[in-house]
C-alpha cells in the first residue's frame, strides 16, 4: 500500500484547516484503504490523537520541516527530526494542501513556510501533489517566485477556484497540470446528524424553558451564527456595522446570536469575540460565544441557524454543506471567489462597503429569497461534490 504525507496548516486550532484534513483523509480512505498516512502538523501529538479513529488508514503525525530559527531549534530534538526525516524517506506521495497556503495577503512568511515543505519533498524525490489549494493574492516578487517554483515541482495540481487557475497560468504553470475542483472540506457532510439539534442547542442557553417546549415551537425560534476574525486595520467601520446589526437582530427580530470562533491568528477568534461582547456591552442573554470546536458540533450549530454572517471562508463552506443561507464578509478574495463559484456573489460584501444599511438590506434580500437560496445551495453542493470525485481520481493516478 502507498504511504502518503499530508502537509498543510494542521495542528494550529483552525476549524477550516482541520475540515480540509478530514476531507483529504476521507479521499484516501476511498482510494487507498489500508494505506499509511503521515500528517505534518504544528502539534503532532494532538493531531495523532484527533485522527486515530480514521477507519481503514494507519495515521501518524510528525513535525513540519523547520522554516525559521525557532522551528529549527525545536526540530533539532532527536525525536522531531527522526520522525519527519523517516516519513520523507519512506513516503510515496507528498500531498501539499489544501487551503489558501500560497498567499502573502497577511504575511510573506506563509509562502516561505510552504515552499520549504515542498522543497523537502523535492529533495527526497517524492511525487508532489498540490491539492485543493487557492493561490494568491501574491503581492511581492519573492512570493511569486517561490510559489512558481513549488508548483513547477508538482506532478498534479488541483485548485478550488477559477481565479487560482488563472493566477498559476500567469506564473507559467502549464494548463494541463492544473485542474479546478473543490475544497476537500466539502467531503465532511458524513459527520452531519440527520435530525435537527436546534432544540438541544437552544436548551444549552435557555435550559428547562426550551426542554419543555415541543419541537414545532422550538423550530419557530430564530438564531443567527456569526463568524468574525481579528484584522490589523485602523479603519474598522465594518466592525461597528456588525455590532449595530447584531443589536438590530436582537431588539427588532428577537434573535439569539451565536458568535462562532473558527481559528487563530494574531488574536484568536475566541479572544476577539469575547472582547467584542464586553467592549460593546452586547446583551449576554442574547449573544453567546459558541465554544465547542468539534466539526460535528459546528455543522449542527450552523444547520439550525436561520442564516450565517461569515468572514471565515469555511463558515460559508459549512453553511453550504448544511443548506443555510449566508452573507459573506470578504476580507480576502477567497471568500468572494467561493460565493462566486456558487453564483451567490450578490450576498457578499467587501469590508469597505459593509455598513449597517448594507447589512440590513442584504439580510432583507436573504429573507425574501430564502426558499430559492436553500434550493440553489442543494443544487450547487451536488455540483461541488462531483468535482470532489475529480480530486480523488487525480490523487489515485499518482
Amino acid at each position: 500500500m502507498k504511504h502518503y504525507i499530508i502537509c498543510g496548516n494542521y495542528g494550529a486550532g483552525n476549524l477550516g484547516d482541520e475540515a480540509i484534513l478530514r476531507g483529504i483523509l476521507y479521499d484516501l480512505e476511498n482510494i487507498s484503504s489500508g494505506g499509511k498516512v503521515t500528517i505534518f502538523s504544528g502539534d503532532p501529538s494532538a493531531t495523532k490523537v484527533t485522527y486515530k479513529d480514521v477507519p481503514n488508514l494507519e495515521v501518524d503525525s510528525v513535525a513540519f520541516m523547520p522554516s525559521g530559527i525557532k522551528s529549527l531549534f525545536k526540530f533539532l530534538s532527536k525525536k522531531n527530526r527522526k520522525g519527519t526525516i523517516e516519513a520523507l524517506k519512506k513516503a510515496d506521495v507528498f500531498i501539499l494542501g489544501g487551503g489558501g497556503l500560497f498567499t502573502d495577503d497577511q504575511t510573506w512568511k506563509a509562502v516561505f513556510i510552504w515552499f520549504i515543505q515542498a522543497l523537502a519533498a523535492k529533495l527526497y524525490k517524492k511525487k508532489i501533489v498540490i491539492y485543493g489549494n487557492s493561490v494568491g493574492p501574491l503581492r511581492s516578487t519573492l512570493a511569486r517566485i517561490l510559489t512558481r517554483k513549488a508548483f513547477l515541482w508538482a506532478e498534479k495540481i488541483t485548485v478550488r477556484d477559477e481565479e487560482s487557475a488563472k493566477r498559476l497560468k500567469k506564473l507559467g504553470i502549464e494548463d494541463g497540470k492544473v485542474t479546478i475542483t473543490a475544497d476537500p472540506a466539502l467531503n465532511i457532510s458524513y459527520l452531519l446528524e440527520r435530525k435537527s439539534r436546534k432544540k438541544e442547542i437552544l436548551s444549552e442557553i435557555q435550559g428547562e424553558q426550551i426542554e419543555e417546549e415541543t419541537e414545532e415551537k422550538t423550530d419557530q425560534k430564530k438564531y443567527a451564527v456569526i463568524s468574525l476574525r481579528y484584522l490589523e486595520r485602523t479603519n474598522k467601520l465594518y466592525e461597528k456595522a456588525v455590532i449595530d446589526f447584531i443589536n438590530h437582530l436582537i431588539s427588532q427580530n428577537d434573535y439569539q446570536v451565536y458568535l462562532k470562533p473558527f481559528g487563530g491568528g494574531i488574536i484568536s477568534d475566541q479572544e476577539y469575540l469575547n472582547k467584542l461582547i464586553d467592549q460593546n456591552e452586547l446583551d449576554k442573554n442574547s449573544v453567546h460565544v459558541h465554544k465547542n470546536n468539534s466539526l460535528k458540533e459546528t455543522l449542527d450549530l450552523i444547520k439550525g441557524a436561520d442564516f450565517l454572517l461569515g468572514m471565515r471562508l469555511h463558515s460559508l463552506i459549512f453553511a453550504t454543506l448544511v443548506g443555510t443561507p449566508f452573507i459573506g464578509l470578504s476580507y480576502s478574495e477567497k471568500v468572494r471567489n467561493f460565493a462566486r463559484s456558487l453564483n451567490l456573489e450578490d450576498f457578499v460584501l467587501s469590508l469597505k462597503e459593509t455598513s449597517t444599511d448594507t447589512l440590513l438590506k442584504t439580510h432583507g434580500d436573504l429573507q425574501k429569497y430564502e426558499k430559492h437560496i436553500k434550493t440553489h445551495l442543494v443544487s450547487e453542493l451536488a455540483t461541488k461534490k462531483s468535482l470532489l470525485d475529480k480530486n480523488r481520481k487525480i490523487l489515485q493516478s499518482v
